[in-house]
């Protein structure tokens, strides 16, 4: 599953839509699952090993410049404290499914977890 520089799980949120972040839209959504942004500075996000650079983009939000894999909208989720934790995968709220998602682009529907075994690192500065 997609992975931070640090090893945060990245997820995605069932009611966004390709290149459309409803998320953002609450202050409530938002403070529950941060979206991953680009630093100041920084242009385009960075592939890690595993990760089709391709699939990258970005699209503007309140926060900056949020990371997009394969067009969806990325978010972190407060209730992880570890690297390599999913705990928000699975939850229902804000108008859909919280799901981790595979390198290839597809969303992985099943329970959570608290360990990933193979995490897809994206490197960069975020």
């Amino acid at each position: 599953m997609l992975v931070d520089s640090t090893g945060r799980t990245l997820y995605i949120l069932s009611a966004d839509q390709q290149h459309v972040a409803t998320c953002l839209r609450s202050a409530q959504c938002a403070a529950a699952w941060p979206p991953l942004t680009l630093p100041t500075g920084t242009t385009s996000p960075v592939a890690g090993t595993g990760i089709t650079n391709a699939m990258l983009s970005t699209l503007d939000g309140p926060s900056g410049r949020q990371v997009t894999y394969d067009g969806w909208p990325l978010y972190r989720f407060v209730g992880d404290s570890a690297p390599g934790e999913a705990l928000g995968q699975g939850i229902a709220n804000f108008g859909g499914v919280w799901m981790t998602m595979a390198a290839s682009g597809t969303p992985v529907n099943r329970p959570s977890s608290t360990t990933s075994t193979s995490p897809a690192p994206m490197n960069g500065n975020y």
